[in-house]
């Protein structure tokens, strides 16, 4: 099978290691999460609660001059840019500062708000007042200066503009939600006060500058007079050519005439038409000409009466009274429209008069003022028709500025405000911090980083045993084992058969180890004390005894022996005994309950100093080997070898020997040093034991699935070798 898409198996292992590595420090990683959270509580209660308050207003431009010729000039693209950071200034903040007395009013809350300022309020200002190193009296809260009251405003007040629009939002934060929104509204409320007021001034000076521009533009005008009236009299201009028409006003008068002429045409010839007709077309054709509701209604009343009328001659005689009385009705109301109908012709000859003389006038004016114009063509007239021209000019601009200026004034009396309040701030309900939630969130994730770092980082310092590839990198020393934590005693029965299966796993690996398949005694050492080297020697006794084998247990350790508690024996007698002499080697080697396990004791000896020349005594020497030869298998329990020198006397005499490395105990000088001492002895180190190794540890797999299919390789070569 093609595995080439695989990762490779010692990268899954890492990535492994580092996930089991956080499994088995989860209570490093969980308590940090909880001060996390529980500093994420700490401070989101310290943490003011702080409000928001929102007001909108309408902004319009401002005007930078008085337009005279009613063409206002605006101000540049930037407006709403200055109008917002008008907003943040002085202009606007200080008045608001002083209207709502914010100084006294934050100084009061920045006493007893948070802990900061209540240890300052309550402690800090009382030993400087009694020390005489500050000069206010801490009984009074401190007024904050105009200049904090506006830094800490414009600090909570944010304007903000709506898109490309001439709205404005002034947004203010602070921890009392009432005091937010009476913020919000002042600065809305002094803000149009300024703006207001700026424009008065503004069009107030315009108008001053209107009215003396008018009075100047009157001088002219009287000076364009007096200059008329002085021409007029130098040149002998006649009454009648003092005032010029222009050519325009000429037209305008001949288009009138010619109208006024058009117009008594046409009630001429209506008339003579009118009185040509019958009194029944008559009737009907001053009906259509004229819209009169009594004339209407008179026609349709006539109308009725004859259609009554010639429905009752159908059936009555004309002596009937019914019928006379109709009769008399219809004769009554053509009687009226008669009436009517003369007052109407009677109307149209007096339009047609009125027309007529109309047309005659404006015929008469009309010849007079083109004579007047003619002469006016004159070229000794041209001085006076140019003054009369420069006059009207004059005039014409004196009459436009006294229009402005009387606009001016009006607008400033009744002057629209430039902003318009569009959304007034209400109190708001909930705050917008602290977010608890969000505090809550930054607190786990925060604490849970800070846990893993924390977890890595103490894994990466630490300079412990940690993983088979620090035994085999830095101790170069094979792994014949990995034994997990609070294994079981074997020999009392506590041991389950996982726990049975690593130690046959042990016995394999040393009998792969070993180079002369003669050698079977075996010396446990440990660099410190407390790494389980008595538990391992007991339980790794008790599996090779389980295979039928001949096997005994010798506690060296005369200083702290525990193999007697192990394997339970009793420790009357034992190897100090035999040492001294006082016993033989058949009377201190006593069996266990263990089938084929037999043990050597340390003995009760009190001369436990003298126990290095003891050791190192020919008696020793005959011990290890008699018993080597007696039985199948010898393995001798020994103090640490860092802590007394016994150890390595043992190692020496026996030569084979077996390092039990605690997982995470000791540091890698510690066991380095202990190899080094060890092999200055001259004793054969077959491999390492990584014992205490928690059970969902990644060193188990790993070694159960690569370590020792590495030794029994190791090993099935060397058979097939030979």
């Amino acid at each position: 099978m093609d595995n080439s898409h695989q990762p490779p198996a010692e990268e899954q292992l890492e990535f492994l290691d580092y996930w089991r590595l956080l499994k088995a420090q989860w209570v490093i990683v969980a308590s940090v999460l909880v001060a996390g959270i529980l500093i994420a509580a700490c401070l989101t209660r310290l943490q003011p609660q702080v409000y928001v308050a929102t007001t909108r207003i309408k902004v319009e431009g401002d005007r930078t001059t008085t337009a005279v010729f009613d063409i206002p000039k605006w101000s540049d693209g930037n407006f709403m840019q200055n109008q917002t950071e008008i907003i943040q200034s002085q202009k606007i903040l200080y008045p608001v500062i002083e209207k709502l007395g914010l100084r006294e009013k934050w100084a009061q809350r920045n006493a007893t708000m948070t802990l900061q300022g209540a240890l300052v309020q309550k402690i800090i200002r009382p030993v400087l007042w009694k020390l005489h190193l500050t000069k206010n009296d801490p009984r009074q809260p401190r007024v904050l200066s105009v200049e904090e009251a506006f830094g800490k405003l414009k600090m909570q007040l944010d304007v903000r503009r709506s898109g490309n629009s001439s709205l404005l939002a002034i947004v203010v934060s602070d921890t009392d939600p009432k005091r937010s929104a009476l913020i919000a509204n002042t600065i809305a409320s002094v803000f149009e006060e300024q703006r207001l007021e700026g424009r008065r001034q503004q069009m107030q000076s315009g108008i001053e500058k209107l009215r003396a521009e008018l009075m100047e533009q009157q001088n002219r005008v009287r000076l364009a007079q007096e200059k008329v009236e002085k021409l007029r009299k130098e040149l002998n201009v006649p009454l009648f050519g003092a005032s010029r028409y222009s050519d325009v006003e000429l037209q305008q008068l001949e288009r009138d005439l010619v109208q006024a002429r058009l117009q008594a045409v046409t009630q001429d010839v209506r008339l003579k038409e009118l009185q040509k007709l019958s009194p029944e077309q008559r009737r009907s054709a001053i009906a259509t000409l004229i819209n009169e509701p009594n004339l209407q209604k008179l026609l349709q009343d006539l109308t009725d009466a004859e259609f009554r009328l010639s429905v009752l001659r159908q059936g009555y005689g004309v002596e009937h009274p019914t019928v006379q009385e109709t009769t008399a009705a219809r004769d009554k109301l053509q009687q009226q429209l008669d009436q009517r109908l003369d007052g109407v012709l009677q109307s149209f000859q007096v339009d047609l008069k009125m027309a007529q003389t109309k047309a005659a006038e404006l015929q008469v004016q009309y010849e007079e003022k083109k004579k007047a114009s003619t002469a006016m063509e004159d070229a000794s007239y041209l001085p006076f028709r140019n003054a009369q021209r420069e006059e009207e000019s004059e005039r014409s601009l004196f009459e436009v500025i006294r229009s402005r200026l009387q606009q001016e004034a009006f607008e400033v009396e009744a002057s629209r405000s430039p902003v318009e309040l569009i959304d007034r701030a209400t109190v708001p309900d909930d705050p917008i911090r602290p977010i608890v939630m969000k505090n809550y969130a930054f607190g786990c994730a925060g604490g849970l980083a800070l846990g893993v770092i924390l977890v890595f980082l103490l894994e990466f310092a630490s300079a412990k045993i940690k993983r088979l590839e620090d035994v085999e990198k830095h101790l170069h020393l094979p792994v014949l084992a990995v034994i997990p934590n609070r294994v079981g005693n074997l020999a009392r029965g506590n041991g389950t058969i996982q726990h049975a299966e690593v130690y046959r796993m042990l016995r394999a690996n040393i009998d792969f180890a070993k180079k002369d398949k003669s050698v079977n005694s075996f010396c446990l050492l440990s660099a410190g004390a407390g790494e389980g080297k008595s538990l391992t020697t007991a339980n790794l006794a008790c599996v090779w005894a389980g295979q039928g084998m001949q096997v005994l247990v010798v506690d060296c350790d005369l200083h702290r022996p525990s193999i007697h508690n192990h394997l339970q024996v009793p420790n009357e007698s034992g190897l100090s005994d035999y040492l001294t002499s006082a016993k033989s080697v058949e009377q201190v080697i006593k069996p266990t309950e263990v089938p084929n396990l037999s043990v050597i004791p340390s003995g009760r000896s009190s001369n436990h100093n003298g126990s290095l020349p003891a050791l190192t005594s020919e008696r020793m020497r005959d011990l290890i080997q008699q018993v080597g030869k007696q039985f199948d298998v010898v393995l001798y329990d020994t103090p640490p070898v860092l802590s007394i020198s016994d150890a390595l006397i043992v190692a020496r005499e026996v030569g084979s020997s077996i390092l039990v490395v605690q997982h995470r105990r000791y540091s890698r000088k510690m066991e380095q040093r202990a190899i080094k001492l060890i092999g200055s002895t001259g004793a054969t180190l077959l491999g390492a034991v990584m014992n205490k190794i928690g059970s969902n540890h990644a060193e188990l797999e790993s070694y159960y699935y690569s370590a020792y299919e590495k030794y029994r390789g190791a090993a099935e070569h060397q058979k097939a070798a030979k």
